[in-house]
């Protein structure tokens, strides 16, 4: 419910800010779809299959593998499946979900154009010293009204901090439960297992507020940028992972295991290639978007193969993959 109503929030927040600008501007909405067409601000880049530069293709198959290592793996998105009423309940919040995604995400990309056209027709000399992503706070703080700009900034405040939260609950939780419980500190009663979820959760929290200081203060692009970039770069093989768990039922353990070790090689080298400490004549040439393509698309290969090589194949699949999900 909370999650709800911060989406609504935001939603009339970028209608307001959008409102506000269109009838500030001269020509209106027809200025916003002028100036954006002559400034290439509605392209969706260039349809060119080139592993060096940020095409269309490159950050396709990126949000791709983004979309489905989140909606599969992640442990904030795993739990809202799991406290569905039923499979029916589950689907059916996700197909929503995804209907309203897609609009809401155009229609702030839409506001960020529209804030282009308004500052180049207003200069502003404090937004020409903002980064691209401080322009929508600044015009939130200086030209929504007091009332509404509060709302809608706190909404935001509450939805990165509810998304925060849940990440850190999630490390906390699976460390505990997965980690500690079986395998680090067996058969302790419920106090030490609460006291080490509340000490990770504070080493977790803390290693995040420094994360997200020194992230604001390296030279970017943008923080969405940025969030593509890490999420290329660390996401390592679980995408792969998943889509084999779902969608194949030969591969086991073994074969998946040998093929992630590789998978992760990869993964430190290219990102070793990256960040510049490797020898100039063994980094390979790539935008750094492309990284995730090429981890989880070499695991996903190697496992196959290895487990056809083995002649391997799991037993007690039963409901687990799409092949052996029950009819009914």
């Amino acid at each position: 419910m909370r999650d709800s109503i911060q989406a609504v929030i935001l939603m009339v927040g970028g209608l307001v800010c959008f409102t506000l600008i269109a009838f500030d501007l001269p020509g209106g909405f027809g200025q916003i779809i002028e100036v954006g067409q002559a400034n290439n601000k509605f392209s969706l880049g260039s349809f060119d299959w080139n592993l060096y530069e940020r095409t269309f293709w490159t950050v396709a198959i990126l949000g791709v593998i983004n979309w489905l290592m989140i909606y599969s793996g992640d442990q904030n998105i795993v739990q809202r499946y799991a406290s569905a009423r039923s499979m029916r309940e589950a689907r059916k919040a996700t197909a929503i979900y995804s209907a309203i995604a897609l609009p809401m995400w155009i229609m702030f990309f839409f506001v960020g154009t529209s804030l282009f056209v308004y500052y180049s027709t207003f200069p502003d000399q404090a937004v020409a010293a903002l980064e691209a992503d401080q322009v929508l706070p600044y015009f939130i703080l200086t030209k929504v009204p007091a009332g509404v700009a509060g709302i809608v900034i706190a909404a935001v405040l509450a939805a990165a901090m509810s998304s925060l939260d849940s990440g850190i609950n999630a490390i906390s939780t699976v460390s505990v439960i997965d980690l500690m419980k079986p395998h680090l500190a067996k058969k302790r009663d419920d106090r030490y297992y609460l006291l080490a979820a509340r000490l990770i959760a504070g080493v977790v929290t803390i290693i995040v507020i420094l994360g997200a200081i020194i992230f604001s203060k390296i030279e970017k692009e943008s923080m969405n940028d940025v969030s593509l970039i890490v999420t290329s770069i660390f996401g390592g093989c679980l995408m792969g992972l998943f889509v084999l768990g779902f969608f194949s039922n030969r591969v086991d353990g073994k074969s998946a295991t040998i093929a992630m070790t590789f998978a992760i090689l990869l993964n430190i080298y290219i990102g070793l290639g990256i960040l510049g400490l490797l020898p100039k004549g063994m980094i390979l040439e790539i935008h750094k978007y492309w990284v995730a393509a090429l981890v989880n698309g070499s695991f996903i290969f190697l496992a196959y193969t290895i487990s056809r090589i083995r002649n391997s194949k799991p037993k007690n699949l039963g409901g687990l993959t799409v092949w052996t999900m029950s009819k009914k």
